[in-house]
């Protein structure tokens, strides 16, 4: 390996692992540390999931909601628009944590 060559690797290798650990921090390390402190405060919620938060979770109950037919002449629309919330609100009480791609969205 020629001097040249090895002079330009090592500070791409050095940004590439940078950028890696950055990353991780972000979306790892910092989704994790705040739900942790929300916990330690009493707020629950749904588990944090990596990179996606709880999207998925939300296509799935909202696909499921829209399936079942809705009663005639209600107005009480809000488990078919938000289903994911009026679930969370049952399962952890009113206050809660909602994580959505990877960030804490809501309180």
């Amino acid at each position: 390996m020629s001097p040249l060559t090895s002079l330009l690797l090592v500070p791409a290798t050095a940004y590439i692992v940078y950028a890696v650990v950055k990353f991780l921090h972000k979306v790892v390390w910092q989704p994790l540390q705040t739900q942790r402190f929300l916990h330690s405060q009493g707020l629950k919620g749904p588990p944090y999931t990596f990179l996606l938060g709880n999207a998925k979770q939300l296509i799935e109950l909202r696909e499921e909601a829209l399936t079942k037919p809705m009663p005639t002449l209600s107005h009480d629309i809000a488990h078919r628009v938000t289903p994911h919330i009026s679930l969370w609100t049952k399962q952890y009480g009113k206050r809660l944590q909602i994580s959505i791609q990877g960030a804490f969205v809501g309180l």
